[in-house]
């Protein structure tokens, strides 16, 4: 029986493509199927998506961690979005043959292997939370390596302390590492002209209207950074389980709120991978009276 799982680490990298193309091909030749590399010089950030049987995705972590341990320096380390770690997420998803229990408890084996092997602090997440405030840990996260490190070394505060840890709260230079099982996931960014000098203050308003946090829209994340490479400004959303959120009905209320900001879309985009019963949710929401699903494309996802 095949069991297939989905890992998406992301690598507090995206401006040397060198290292980046190294990470691609480490992920190669560990002989799991790579299917999408997503890097932003602006975020500073890279995301690579793959999928494989249990061990091989295991190894791949192993094999990308001991690439970039002795490339990658938080402290030297400039970009707008919040990290606290140089390999710093680190989730599965199952994929086909293994439930999200099973899994749970493998991801929970990895940790410790995790941080045996590289001594870098480990925070569970998702199905692996250790407390229900850590199942998405984005308080902790959202810190950023800078105030979780003074935090960490200057306070007695047992609710920010990692899960796995020995002598040190904090690796000095690779930070420290979330892992976890978690739900499928649509990382979705909206790009904006800069056409209004209080852009910032608005789409700060929009993020504050949809983020569930905010008694807005449930299952959605939402932060507003500054792309200086670009000239524009990002809506950044998270959407949680995707598998059962309405995409469709998220987007079309961002837009309604940008009309009524008159804030002026410049392009949109995908981080990762989208999945296939998303896609065939949106058709459905335009298309009239209709089923359609993916087995009627000539192409689909491997696993869609």
């Amino acid at each position: 029986m095949d069991i297939i799982i989905e890992s998406v680490p992301n690598i507090s990298e995206g401006r040397n493509l060198d290292l980046i193309n190294s990470i691609v091909k480490t992920i190669k030749s560990s002989k799991v199927n790579l299917l999408d590399v997503h890097y932003d010089w602006d975020h500073n950030r890279s995301v690579f998506s793959f999928i494989g049987n249990v061990n091989k995705v295991f190894n791949t972590i192993f094999n990308i961690t001991e690439l970039i341990y002795d490339k990658i320096d938080l402290n030297k380390h400039v970009g707008v979005h919040p990290r606290s770690g140089a390999i710093d997420v680190i989730p599965f998803i199952p994929i086909k043959n293994i439930s999200y229990k099973e899994l749970t408890n493998l991801v929970n084996e990895f940790g410790y292997k995790f941080f045996e092997k590289f001594n870098i602090p480990v925070y569970f997440y998702g199905f692996n939370a250790s407390k229900e405030n850590r199942y998405k840990m984005n308080k902790i996260r959202n810190l950023g390596f800078e105030k979780l490190k003074e935090m960490l070394l200057t306070k007695n505060n047992l609710d920010i302390y990692p899960d796995i840890y020995k002598d040190k709260l904090i690796h000095e230079r690779l930070g420290v590492s979330f892992i976890g099982v978690r739900k499928p996931l649509l990382a979705f960014n909206v790009n904006y002209k800069i056409n209004d000098q209080n852009i910032k203050e608005k789409l700060n308003e929009l993020a504050k209207k949809i983020r569930e946090s905010n008694n807005g829209i449930k299952n959605v994340q939402a932060k507003v950074f500054y792309l200086q490479s670009q000239n524009l400004y990002q809506l950044s959303l998270n959407i949680l389980d995707i598998l059962n959120t309405d995409f469709y009905f998220i987007f079309e209320t961002i837009k309604q709120y940008s009309k009524e900001l008159n804030l002026e879309i410049e392009n949109t985009e995908i981080v990762g991978l989208i999945p296939a019963k998303t896609v065939e949710n949106i058709l459905n929401n335009y298309l009239i009276k209709s089923n359609f699903k993916f087995k009627k494309t000539l192409f689909q996802f491997p696993y869609g």
